[in-house]
């Protein structure tokens, strides 16, 4: 059942529970097919970069979240003149970036969030650098508008940049790449991206209000396709090698959470090639 239009959880300050969605890991390709045969694919381009919360309040005052709810609107400055164009009571999900000849590179990102305050004008330059991206609109104008279908909200991102009265240097909507999904895969391999997000358009996005970031919705409708198979694990412990590596590192034991359970799960070990 939808939820009702009035808001279900705070903006101002952003509720510290909400976990937004986040794309399956994968899709089979018979499903991709059929969508494009319906007319209900749509092809993104996935950043390689960071997921920000951004909250337009009520007087137009802009707030910056990470996934984990942390503000930090204080390193990105050079952002908010342009997210205060956009209209008041308004929620976006956006992915900053940092890029290099066209291909995001996470470094330089990684290091302006891991510098403590106070900050030097060396930092806001080097932070300067920082793009974002708007790929989810979760309310927009006071209302709840996340379980709307993609296609509809996506008009709504696009529509929103096209009222703009300047013209932002710093932020762009979701790529939209109008064209089949093989044509889609060779441009992931020719222009060297991390991959794609692909929508159904008739499907909606969700939220959770349990704070519990490990275990982010992964709706129907939205999934990543990657040219290359990857995945994130955790490491708790390693062991020393053998025979030449004895005093070397030699493997890691790999676990994961359990999408369903929660629960931390093995998942065996890998090693080779290690230098120290």
């Amino acid at each position: 059942m939808p939820r009702k239009s009035a808001l279900p959880f705070l903006l101002e300050p952003l509720d510290p529970r909400f976990v937004g969605a986040k794309p399956k890991h994968s899709v089979h390709e018979s499903v991709v097919t059929r969508l494009e045969q319906e007319e209900n694919a749509i092809f993104t381009r996935k950043r390689d970069g960071y997921c920000f919360y951004v909250v337009i309040g009520k007087n137009h005052n802009v707030r910056l979240y990470t996934r984990g709810i942390q503000d930090v609107t204080d390193r990105f400055p050079h952002l908010i003149p342009e997210f205060r164009q956009f209209p008041a009571n308004t929620f976006l999900s956006t992915e900053a970036v940092v890029t290099k000849n066209n291909i995001d590179d996470t470094e330089p990102f990684t290091q302006v969030m891991k510098i403590k305050p106070p900050f030097k004008n060396e930092f806001y330059a080097y932070a300067r650098e920082t793009h974002c991206t708007i790929f989810g609109l979760n309310i927009y104008q006071g209302k709840n508008v996340i379980e709307i279908p993609h296609r509809e909200r996506f008009e709504l991102i696009y529509n929103m940049f096209s009222r703009l009265s300047l013209a932002p240097q710093f932020l762009s909507p979701l790529h939209t790449l109008k064209c089949s999904f093989a044509d889609a895969k060779n441009m992931v391999k020719e222009n060297h991206w991390e991959g794609l997000v692909i929508y159904d358009a008739t499907k909606h996005s969700d939220y959770r209000l349990d704070a519990k970031i490990k275990l982010p919705p992964r709706p129907l409708g939205c999934w990543k396709w990657k040219p290359f198979f990857e995945d994130d694990f955790i490491v708790r412990r390693w062991a020393y090698g053998t025979g030449s590596n004895k005093n070397r590192m030699g493997k890691l034991y790999l676990s994961q959470i359990h999408p369903e359970t929660g629960k931390e799960i093995s998942c065996g070990e890998v090693g080779g090639g290690f230098s120290y």
